[in-house]
């Protein structure tokens, strides 16, 4: 054994990385991280056993040359990781290395979003899958001015400039048809040689969810504001034409029941929707149901207080119908009747009928007053066919 393996061992027992001492290739030593990745039964053992067949043929060929650094991937161990080797003495020291660079070309290869490097010439140097598959062909080594108009390729490149110069994320937004993108454009250097990462996201669902959502907001302004069921069945019907949208009695399309406590008001129908705007839709369809049926009760609570008004006029017109002759049947009884007792009989029933009218004055009063309170009977006074 070397002169300094107690120093050897007290140094790799704290290093992060794992620490092979090998003898031929035999595992004689190995720190806790290696360990940790290979397993507490590696000792006295084959590293060979350990790793798949070209990790194994790399392995072998820096121990001819005495040092190397390859590649090296571990049997039932998912990614690769880098070893340097160095002899020390008549042993050789095998360091392993996570592949950072491996780890990071894996997230950017199988990245969900499209991605494209960029250098300062406005070329391509670098794209993932997703940014393939968006474009349609592989757009490595071509220009921007060559894959897009000349108007558009200046545009990006203004942004990349921007993201190098100021060495800051630049985000910015196109659009492009019917779809919606928002991208970043993100400074890195690689090698010495400053580059641009551009990062795309179609955000066209959230641009057409986002667009509904303010569409049923004017529809519930409508709402409110409304008291009319055909004028706030026609305000859905124009906010939504986008979505060519109709009030039906039949579903048709893609339909929504307008529904409130088991009473139907037809159908919400539009061309097409997917599953976030049905879901948006469906709850718009309930609200409108509710704003009909609020609708209807107001119709209903105006019809009352207009029964209310003219009962009201009935009595009052009765009432004063009714008090001159009762007027002058009390005075035809004192003059012209010389019975005692017809007279007072006549009387009592003047007077009987005298109180009944004050009751009808008292109703008519709290009549007129809940009345006045909604400003129903200024309304309808002129429609009256009463006449004193």
């Amino acid at each position: 054994m070397f002169r300094d393996y107690g120093l050897f061992k007290a140094l790799a027992e704290m290093s992060p990385h794992p620490i092979i001492l090998l003898d031929g290739t035999v595992i004689r030593y190995a720190n806790p991280k290696a360990l940790q990745l290979i397993g507490e039964n590696c000792l006295q053992r084959d590293i060979l056993d350990f790793l798949d067949e070209n990790s194994g043929r790399c392995l072998r060929q820096a121990l001819r040359k005495d040092r190397g650094t390859f590649e090296v991937r571990f049997r039932g161990k998912a990614g690769a990781l880098k070893a340097d080797l160095f002899k020390l003495d008549s042993k050789a020291v095998l360091t392993l290395r996570f592949d950072v660079e491996s780890v990071y070309r894996k997230i950017f290869e199988t990245a969900p979003s499209p991605i494209a490097v960029v250098d300062l010439n406005g070329v391509v140097r670098d794209a993932n899958f997703s940014m393939k598959g968006f474009a349609g062909f592989n757009i490595i080594g071509k220009k921007l001015s060559e894959l897009f108009s000349q108007e558009r390729a200046e545009r990006i490149m203004s942004y990349v400039n921007l993201a190098l110069m100021e060495n800051t994320v630049v985000e910015f937004d196109e659009e492009l048809g019917d779809r919606r993108l928002v991208s970043y454009c993100i400074p890195a250097e690689l090698e010495g040689e400053r580059l641009c990462f551009i990062i795309s996201h179609d955000v066209t669902e959230f641009y057409r969810l986002n667009r509904l959502l303010e569409r049923i907001v004017e529809a519930s302004e409508a709402m409110i504001k409304l008291r009319s069921k055909s004028k706030l069945i026609e305000s859905v019907e124009s906010i939504l034409s986008d979505y060519s949208a109709r009030v039906l009695d039949r579903p048709e399309g893609v339909a929504f029941k307008i529904e409130f406590d088991s009473i139907s008001y037809g159908y919400l129908c539009v061309k097409n929707a997917d599953y976030a705007e049905r879901r948006l839709l469906k709850t718009l369809a309930k609200n409108l149901a509710f704003a009909l049926k609020a609708v209807e009760d107001e119709l209903r609570r105006e019809e009352f207080l207009k029964r209310l008004v003219e009962n009201t006029k009935v009595i009052a017109y009765l009432v004063d119908r009714i008090r001159n002759p009762l007027t002058a049947i009390r005075a035809f009884a004192e003059v012209m009747i010389s019975d005692d007792k017809v007279r007072e009989r006549i009387t009592q029933q003047v007077d009987r009928i005298v109180g009944i009218i004050k009751n009808l004055d008292s109703s008519w009063a709290k009549s007129e007053e809940i009345v006045g309170k909604v400003d129903v009977a200024d309304l309808l006074y002129s429609d009256s066919g009463f006449q004193n």
